[in-house]
């Protein structure tokens, strides 16, 4: 999953603005996240806002880009932006593109993601999550956002003049602590959403998917499966 946060001129702090269009329209505005019972009815939200606060956990601060002096004399407004990883490839680049044009001049974006390739991991575990990314870009010209992938879409904007990039590596299941348990079931999530048409796709039974999915929660454990987080932040001309 990705979290994004893009410095913008005139919106009110929480903002949700439709960057598709050419000139940027307040959808919505709302307090600070927090994860409500509505959330925990709709797993895309759930995960989203979970993982806001794990990286903030994390991370020990909601963001790395140099803006706290400014944003504490309340010289700037920041729009944060989450969304689900499984975009095309058009998709990603258009994003990308307008999310640059409305950050104003010298202006920053920060990007957040959990990388869900998941290191030192079993076989079970491979099997499963392996079956999940295959089933979720079956016919389409998909990649998940990764930290290499914005890196090549910021430069090719011309409009960037600084980029940084920092990495933390996470532990999952009890070897991570009540924080990998939490996102270990975060990063997971997806897979019990899509329990039946993974079944389905997959050629298996419920009871063996549960079967598989007990077994693969074990081997994190055992195996030490660890998981690395991104924070990308880029300075506009």
């Amino acid at each position: 999953m990705v979290q994004m946060m893009i410095q913008v001129d005139n919106f009110p702090p929480g903002s949700h603005v439709n960057i598709n269009n050419e000139h940027p329209k307040i959808l919505e505005h709302k307090g600070n996240p927090s994860i409500t019972s509505s959330s925990l009815c709709n797993p895309c939200i759930y995960i989203l806002e979970m993982q806001h606060h794990i990286f903030k956990y994390l991370w020990k601060n909601n963001f790395s880009t140099p803006i706290t002096e400014r944003l504490e004399a309340g010289s700037m407004r920041v729009l944060e932006i989450g969304l689900a990883p499984e975009l095309c490839l058009n998709e990603q680049s258009n994003l990308i593109k307008n999310m640059i044009r409305v950050l104003k001049p010298c202006g920053w974006i920060e990007f957040m993601i959990f990388n869900l390739n998941l290191y030192n991991s079993g076989p079970y575990t491979t099997r499963l999550t392996q079956a999940y990314d295959s089933y979720i870009n079956y016919g389409r010209e998909c990649n998940r956002i990764d930290e290499e992938q914005l890196y090549n879409m910021l430069v090719s904007t011309q409009r960037i003049q600084t980029i940084d990039i920092k990495n933390k590596r996470t532990l999952l299941g009890t070897s991570g602590g009540r924080i990998g348990e939490l996102l270990c079931d975060v990063l997971l999530q997806p897979l019990k959403s899509h329990k039946s048409e993974l079944c389905e796709y997959m050629g298996i039974c419920i009871k063996e998917f549960d079967e598989m999915y007990i077994i693969m929660l074990q081997e994190i454990n055992d195996y030490k499966t660890f998981c690395i987080s991104h924070r990308i932040y880029a300075k506009k001309y």
